[in-house]
C-alpha cells in the first residue's frame, strides 16, 4: 500500500515536473481543460449528471479490484 502511494505521488510530481519544463505542454493542457469546462457548460445540467456517475462508477470499480483476493 505504501509503495502505491509513493508510486502514484512519483508520477505525479515527475507529471509536474514535466509540465513546469513544457510550456507549449502546458499551454495546450490549459485549452483542453478550458475547452472541456466551456463544453460541459453548455450541456448542464445533464452533463454535470453524466459526470457524477461516471466518477462513481470509477470509483466503484477502484473498490471491487481491490477488494480481489490475491
Amino acid at each position: 500500500m505504501i509503495v502505491d502511494m509513493l508510486r502514484v505521488l512519483g508520477m505525479g510530481g515527475m507529471g509536474g515536473l514535466f509540465l513546469m519544463i513544457s510550456p507549449k505542454l502546458r499551454g495546450d493542457l490549459a485549452e483542453y481543460l478550458t475547452s472541456g469546462i466551456n463544453g460541459l457548460s453548455n450541456y448542464a445540467p445533464f452533463s454535470y449528471i453524466g459526470l457524477g456517475v461516471l466518477v462513481v462508477l470509477l470509483f466503484l470499480f477502484s473498490l471491487s479490484r481491490g477488494a480481489q483476493p490475491q
